[in-house]
């Protein structure tokens, strides 16, 4: 072997361009030496057959065995099957069981590249434990195929991340026959049947839930992290899991992607101190009212282990689109994201990083941020976003010194404030200054000119320290077509919050600068 070929970081880089565009690459060309030549044995085959689709390895087989006709595909494009010619022998499967042995993800894609018939057509001399090192299977599907009963030379023990669509889900009942064959079950309750076996599972998308498959997961022991993009969980009762009994013992990491709040609310019906570290949830199918994101966030509260979270994310911007039209002003308190929420946060002790992101605004005063930044010793990001800024924040600068007082690692703040309120007694900076903040966003604070020397003098003294402050004008930069979506106190403010930033960068870039802008503001 030629020695460069023996550092795996020119090999990773060799075999990055190793594969082509074309849908039939000739058999003679660097794909087909690569995949095939004893000469990269060492390091290239295991990283060129790490992640492979199932096709690129029964193409493999010798040329006679298979055809492969191109037809029009129903998802996007030109999709080829393979079929087999003639029946396969055990000599034929020697090349493709010795790559198998390197196999780790493998993707088992029917919409542009069906090699299952050719895979049923060997079924009779393949076996349960195909892939012995495999970790990840990515079986995409259309919902016509009856041939998903495949699946099970996949399913190993080893495997720790599945990734299954809606459209296949449906069609797994035929696994329920690999138990018994008069087991009967609904569709329904198909993805329980998947479930079956896997007890290994870490990390696994899906695009639906049942109540039997809750509860399947709920009780896994290996799981550590569940994405659940558009899902949809419906006909769930809504009930409180058993407090003697932990669910989702090793979930750390849980992420919802969904049009329906009442998806992630029902999922935390069903925790109970289990032990997150992130939190993560996108409702972006319409403005969530006051009453469902307290729901949400008090369910938060009582089904996360309070010792464990981390990080909690929360974005309610729906996509503009003429199904979300903004609302009309008259509304627009319904749908406000409320202190009391936010309270609901505070028995997170260990929260590193809050989120908050919502489309119409978030009612703000100097208790609840006293409150927050009590109980959140080791936060170091603080975001508490409106999206529109249309809200007028109760908070004032007051509230501020909550952090200096409470919040060491704080290096991030970004949430709306009554910047002209509060600002001019002397006694407002009594506190000791936050060396680690680095980054302000007032988001829509309004501002009047009178008070940019005075505020800019109190953050000079509670953060010597700042890099950047910015407002929600700032975020839209490159946006214009959203700047009218802005509050006018927000345009007619950005000028004076720019003074601000202006005299904070003189202050610390020049230090002779900064001792006669220091003697002005006094």
């Amino acid at each position: 072997m030629h020695a460069c070929l023996r550092i795996p970081e020119l090999v990773a880089e060799i075999c990055s361009h190793l594969y082509t565009d074309c849908v039939f690459p000739a058999r003679g060309d660097l794909v087909a030496f690569a995949k095939t030549s004893s000469t990269f044995s060492s390091h290239a085959l295991p990283l060129v057959w790490k992640s492979v689709n199932l096709m690129d390895l029964l193409r493999l087989l010798p040329e006679q065995c298979f055809t492969l006709e191109t037809s029009q595909s129903s998802y996007d494009g030109t999709k080829v099957t393979m079929r087999p010619s003639r029946p396969l022998r055990d000599c034929d499967l020697e090349r493709v069981l010795f790559y198998i042995a390197s196999v780790q993800h493998l993707i088992v894609d029917a919409r542009l590249q069906d090699a299952t018939p050719m895979l049923a057509g060997a079924g009779s001399r393949l076996s349960e434990s195909l892939f012995p090192v495999l970790r990840g299977l990515q079986w995409t599907h259309e919902g016509n195929n009856s041939d998903v009963e495949l699946i099970k030379y996949f399913l190993n023990p080893h495997l720790t991340e599945l990734r299954i669509p809606s459209a296949s889900l449906a069609l797994l009942t035929s696994l329920s026959t690999l138990a018994s064959s008069d087991l009967q079950l609904k569709a329904d309750y198909a993805f329980l049947e998947c479930l079956r076996g896997l007890h290994r599972i870490e990390n696994m998308t899906a695009e639906t839930l049942d109540e039997l498959a809750l509860q399947r997961l709920s009780g896994l022991p290996t799981l550590r992290e569940l994405r659940l993009e558009e899902v949809l969980i419906s006909d769930l009762p809504v009930f409180r899991a058993d407090k003697g009994k932990i669910s989702f013992p090793s979930l750390q990491k849980l992420f919802f992607s969904t049009f329906f709040i009442y998806c992630p609310t029902l999922f935390l019906a069903y925790c109970c101190k289990s032990p997150l570290v992130e939190l993560n949830v996108e409702c972006g199918g319409r403005f969530c009212t006051t009453e469902e994101v307290q729901v949400l966030f008090h369910g938060a509260a009582l089904g996360i282990s309070h010792s464990t979270l981390k990080d909690f994310r929360f974005n309610n911007v729906p996509e503009a689109n003429a199904n979300t039209p903004l609302l009309p002003p008259r509304n627009r308190n319904n749908h406000i994201i409320t202190s009391g929420s936010l309270r609901d946060l505070c028995c997170f002790h260990n929260l590193v990083s809050v989120y908050v992101l919502s489309g119409v605004g978030i009612d703000l005063d100097d208790d609840t941020v006293l409150d927050m930044a009590s109980s959140w010793p080791h936060i170091e990001r603080l975001e508490l976003r409106s999206h529109h800024g249309t809200y007028s924040p109760r908070a004032t600068l007051r509230c501020l010194k909550s952090f200096n007082r409470f919040c060491p690692k704080l290096t991030k703040l970004c949430m709306p404030l009554g910047a002209s309120v509060g600002v001019l007694p002397a006694v407002l900076i009594d506190a000791a200054p936050l060396e680690s903040l680095r980054e302000i966003d007032v988001e829509a604070s309004s501002l009047a000119e009178v008070y940019v020397q005075p505020v800019a003098r109190y953050f000079a003294h509670l953060f010597p320290r700042l890099k950047m402050l910015e407002t929600i004008v700032d975020s839209l930069k490159g946006k214009k077509e959203r700047e009218g979506e802005l509050p006018s106190q927000a345009l007619v403010s950005h000028p004076h919050w720019r003074r601000v930033a202006r005299i904070l960068n003189l202050r610390e870039d020049e230090e002779e600068t900064q001792t006669n802008e220091v003697a002005v503001m006094k």
